[in-house]
C-alpha cells in the first residue's frame, strides 16, 4: 500500500514507530519480570519461557525500528 499524501506518510511513520517502541518495551518488561522469577520447579520453566520470549520480541522489534529509520 502506497501512501502518496506527505502528511499522511508521515502520520503512518509516527504510529509505526510507536507501534515498535510499544513491542521494544514489552520484550524488556518480559526479561525484567522473569528476572524476579525463581530458577527451580515450574517457575524455573516460566523464568526462561519469558526470558526467552523477552529476547525474541526485543531483537526482532528492534531491527523492525532500525529499518524503519
Amino acid at each position: 500500500m502506497e501512501i502518496s499524501e506527505p502528511k499522511a506518510r508521515e502520520e503512518a511513520r509516527a504510529t509505526t514507530k510507536l507501534v515498535v517502541g510499544l513491542f521494544i518495551l514489552g520484550g524488556f518488561l518480559l526479561i525484567a519480570i522473569s528476572i524476579l522469577l525463581p530458577h527451580d520447579g515450574i517457575a524455573g520453566y516460566f523464568h526462561e519461557f519469558l526470558k526467552e520470549l523477552g529476547i525474541v520480541i526485543l531483537s526482532v522489534f528492534a531491527i523492525s525500528l532500525l529499518y524503519e529509520l
